[in-house]
């Protein structure tokens, strides 16, 4: 449904009835809004290993972490799965 609003240019589609301008809409539904254009935004235009695993979606710290591991490890040239930058190993 929200790839329909963003190809069609209404995002106030997504809105609730009674919710005409986006000042009038609930935070939790701007945030679902949000979260949803973001997670199609990574479908759309990251390769598959580079999606963040679910549980991290809607953590904003955890998704910074995420895409600056990927960011230096390009830098250095490294390739890596995705299983390895969501399974942290315990320093000792």
């Amino acid at each position: 449904m929200l790839q329909l609003a963003k190809e069609f240019g209404h995002l106030e589609s997504m809105f609730p009835k009674g919710c005409t301008k986006m000042y009038k809409c609930s935070w939790s539904i701007l945030l679902a809004i949000k979260y949803a254009a973001m997670i199609l935004n990574w479908h759309e235009h990251l390769p598959e290993k580079k999606i963040p695993p679910r549980h991290m979606w809607t953590d904003e710290d955890e998704l910074e972490k995420w895409f600056l591991r990927w960011k230096k490890d390009e830098e250095r040239g490294k390739d890596r799965t995705t299983y390895d930058y969501y399974v942290e190993v315990p320093q000792t």
